[in-house]
């Protein structure tokens, strides 16, 4: 799932989830797991988890829960 960008209006793409980005070992670990350590206390509650979005053309980076 792609945004717009807040700074320039551009495409932020969806750069997966922020505890994917942990290690190389993170993408293939149990999502129950790894939504105790996400940053967000009810990710494991709600079924949404925070994702990273990076702009393609001014390069901002946000994180947002998916």
């Amino acid at each position: 799932m792609n945004r717009e960008c807040p700074g320039c209006e551009g495409e932020m793409g969806d750069q997966g989830r922020v505890v994917d980005l942990l290690d190389e070992y993170s993408p293939y670990l149990d999502q129950n797991w790894t939504d105790l350590v996400d940053g967000d206390p009810d990710s494991s509650l709600n079924g949404k988890c925070l994702h990273l979005f990076v702009c393609q053309d001014c390069k901002l980076a946000m994180i947002i829960k998916e």
